[in-house]
């Protein structure tokens, strides 16, 4: 019969090679955080090489993310989604596995201690407005993964967010141009 710690372990160990390892690394990384997420690899685990010592359950699966190897992956929550940000199932069950339920535990209900909110990702994230609309307008959800349109599209057809206006786009571009290219944009306009 396996022992589920050593799986563990092993899980936790190709994670964090192929998130060091380069590109070829990059590209297993949402499979292998899918297992682990799966495998709840933060909980407790064996060390199957050295000294076959129980290895001590993180309080979340974000200490977890940013411990330091070989006990933790060495990086943050934000790295890991933009990783994985092309892979919609894995983006949404790391998700679920950092953000926790919404609102106030109910009465005699206690929080999860193996989820944890980091930042919930609102506005403008990718996986963020993938949450929202699987759960609020799986039509345009499905849209998504099929690659009919953009998770921003779907926001914007949602009414989750609004379409930029021409302003928008001017008040972004004078945010980033310095201070030559401005001079150089007033001259333009005759100011």
């Amino acid at each position: 019969m396996p022992d589920i710690l050593v799986i563990r372990e092993q899980t936790v160990e190709a994670l964090s090679g192929a998130l060091r390892s380069g590109r070829h690394g990059l590209d297993v990384v949402p499979g292998l955080l899918r297992r682990a997420i799966e495998e709840e690899v933060w909980k407790e685990r064996k060390d199957w090489r050295l000294t076959r010592e129980i290895i001590p359950a993180f309080p979340s699966f974000r200490a977890f993310v940013e411990a330091k190897p070989p006990r933790g992956l060495g990086t943050t929550p934000e790295m890991i989604e933009r990783i994985i940000q092309d892979d919609t199932e894995t983006v949404l069950l790391f998700r679920a596995a950092t953000t926790g339920k919404k609102g106030r535990p109910r009465k005699g209900e206690e929080r999860n201690s193996d989820n944890v909110t980091i930042n919930d990702g609102r506005g403008n994230s990718r996986p963020y407005l993938l949450d929202r609309l699987k759960r609020n307008r799986s039509d345009l959800f499905n849209k998504v993964v099929a690659g009919e349109m953009s998770a921003n599209a779907a926001a914007i057809e949602a009414g989750f967010k609004k379409k930029p206006t021409p302003l928008d786009a001017l008040t972004a571009a004078w945010r980033k141009a310095s201070a030559e290219e401005r001079a150089a944009f007033l001259r333009e306009i005759g100011h």
